[in-house]
């Protein structure tokens, strides 16, 4: 979690060489918490809803790259919940998915 902004995150990001810049990567978007956080996750879903009032979370999506192959994947959120879903705080969630050599 960070106190910035998503549009500066993906400032910095767009600085960075190993992020990948395919088409539509880094470009934020619109969704519902539900697409936002996905079902997969251990999490109560109408606490979630309720906590985001019908709001839509501001959602970017994009890899980084360690000798040109995908080595992570990154899903920025922004405003993004507390932990126990109580409140919702206006910097950006980094949600990082290591992938295997």
């Amino acid at each position: 979690m960070t106190p910035q902004p998503l549009d500066e995150v993906i400032g910095e990001i767009a600085a960075d060489p190993d992020a990948a810049q395919t088409p539509g990567a880094w470009r934020p978007r619109n969704e519902s918490p539900s697409d936002a956080f996905g079902i997969a996750g251990d999490y109560n879903r109408w606490q979630l809803a309720r906590l985001y009032g019908g709001r839509s979370a501001r959602v970017a999506r994009g890899a980084r790259l360690d000798r040109g192959r995908v080595s992570e994947s990154w899903t920025l959120i922004s405003p993004y919940p507390s932990a126990d879903l109580g409140t919702l705080h206006p910097g950006t969630m980094r949600l990082i998915l290591k992938l295997a050599p």
